[in-house]
């Protein structure tokens, strides 16, 4: 399909990239479960696997920024203001909408079940709404700044010095840290600064194509990767850019070892229903881990093992289940507002 001035979108679906999306809400699914658990004192100091926690947020939400901008630069075309203001009244609909209506909803279900949960929210709900420290909805406010702040990429030019002050800003307030910044405004310049790096790799990335290379290289990059890790684990040796060095060497790794188990043509129905589902996921895991872990202790469970399983359970089951409810009455509205809304 062509666009204005002879550029070329893709509508064809990108399989690896589901799959790679699949992965990543796992991990962020059980990232949260593992803290859910510490905060809630079913992990002790001596048990909680603190180190392996660290490593999952090196490279859990890089990898939803870097699918999303690559999905971004490859399939969507800006011919000139008026497609650009279209393109991101979109996204405010797609992204804004579940955005203030899940951040609400665990605002009062906080309220609500107060002695059931780990934290009592101590500010008004505009507070949480402006300042988009709700996890994990603080992803869908950024995300949005980076689709407003980032055109499509037009040349190799463009491309390389867009990801190269993304590191450098990554870099000098790795440095210079913005402690100096209204309280409204110090966490989300702060999640900006470290996430647009791998916003742009991901338009880096499909701009010049580099997924073939990735998917010839299988699970090399991983192996090299799951080596550092150990190396660093054993060594306790850290150093500036840290985060970014392995957060680049996970994805990669990650990245280039689905693409080379995922078919260019089609995907499995099991992969393929996993992925319909990874919005719905993300937006309700957080909220049906908690209520399991809940009824769970109110009942005397306090057992690791029930609850990991469990709550893994919840996280996927119940989002899906309640998607599909949704689906049926259309409240599916909630997640995604932009299948009722056209925008021309």
């Amino acid at each position: 399909m062509s666009g204005k001035g002879g550029e070329t979108v893709e509508k064809k679906r990108i399989y690896f990239i589901d799959n790679v999306k699949i992965i990543a809400i796992f991990f962020v699914a059980l990232g949260h479960l593992l803290m859910g658990l510490y905060d809630a004192g079913i992990f002790t100091e001596n048990t909680y696997p603190e180190t392996f926690v660290s490593i999952l947020y090196l490279f859990h939400v890089p990898l939803f920024f870097i699918c999303s901008g690559f999905i971004y630069q490859r399939m969507t075309v800006k011919q000139d203001f008026k497609d650009y203001s279209k393109n991101i009244l979109k996204k405010l609909l797609a992204l804004g909408i579940p955005y203030v209506v899940f951040v609400s909803a665990t605002y009062v279900l906080k309220i609500i079940f107060s002695s059931s949960v780990n934290s009592v929210n101590s500010k008004g709900l505009i507070s949480l709404l402006i300042s988009a420290r709700t996890a994990p909805y603080w992803f869908l406010y950024v995300l949005f700044i980076f689709f407003v702040l980032n055109p499509i990429m037009k040349n190799g030019a463009d491309a390389v010095i867009r990801l190269i002050i993304a590191i450098a800003l990554f870099m000098v307030f790795d440095y210079f840290p913005p402690t100096y910044l209204p309280q409204y405004f110090d966490h989300i310049i702060t999640v900006v600064r470290y996430n647009a790096v791998w916003f742009i790799l991901g338009m880096f990335t499909a701009h010049f194509r580099l997924e073939r290379y990735f998917t010839k290289s299988g699970g090399l990059l991983f192996v090299i990767f799951v080596f550092l890790i150990l190396f660093v684990i054993n060594n306790r040796y850290y150093f500036r850019g840290y985060n970014l060095f392995f957060g680049f060497l996970a994805c990669a790794g990650i990245i280039s070892f689905i693409g080379k188990l995922s078919d260019r043509e089609k995907n499995p129905k099991a992969l393929s229903f996993l992925a319909k589902y990874t919005m719905p996921v993300f937006l309700m895991h957080t909220i049906f881990a908690a209520g399991v872990r809940s009824v769970l202790l109110k009942i005397g469970i306090t057992n690791i093992i029930i609850h990991l399983g469990a709550g893994l359970a919840a996280s996927f089951i119940l989002p899906i289940i309640a998607a599909m409810v949704m689906e049926k009455i259309h409240l599916d509205f909630l997640y995604a507002p932009t299948k009722y809304i056209k925008i021309k």
